[in-house]
């Protein structure tokens, strides 16, 4: 009789558990759509760039951060393939947001933009397009690309730096 107790108990509450069961199924199921969502939003999005100035440059002379610096000008072909082009690829825009890399653009259109002209300069160049890396932040070296480079390139780069941890 205790076999049979027991069986109508189970019979009872089977209809419960199972509700119980498909409500954490879901909220599983909710909670793993929405970070696989934020995540390929976060990897996906936009490359954004900031105007390049010395002032704003120097703030991170104490970030470990990657910076990267395009200098190029509206007048220049090359410099409209590499900044409409190169940095629309779809593996760099993942790695520039994967390793949080600061972007500047560094706007020689009006060539008489000295802080540019100095920056090409520090780094012994005088043309346009020019990528600078700084894979471990502006403190350490700089990676210099003339022209137009191949976008696995710079990601190659990028990924071979590795991700220091912020925070104490």
């Amino acid at each position: 009789e205790e076999i049979g107790n027991v069986s109508d108990m189970l019979h009872r509450k089977l209809p419960k558990l199972r509700y119980s069961l498909g409500a954490v199924f879901f909220i599983v199921g909710l909670f793993a759509v929405l970070f696989l969502g934020l995540r390929h939003w976060r990897d996906n999005r936009p490359v954004e760039w900031e105007a390049y100035s010395d002032a704003i440059f120097t703030q991170h002379v104490n970030d470990d951060r990657p910076v990267l610096i395009l200098v190029g000008a509206d007048w220049d072909m090359n410099s409209l393939v590499v900044k409409g082009w190169i940095f629309k690829d779809l593996n760099l825009v993942r790695t520039l947001n994967r390793k949080s890399v600061i972007l500047y653009y560094a706007d020689l259109t009006d060539i008489a933009n000295t802080p540019v002209k100095n920056l090409l300069r520090r780094h012994g160049r005088n043309s346009t397009p020019t990528v600078l890396i700084y894979p471990n932040g502006v403190s350490g070296n700089c990676v210099v690309f003339d022209g137009i480079p191949k976008p696995e390139e710079i990601a190659q780069l990028l990924m071979a730096t590795p991700i220091k941890p912020t925070g104490g």
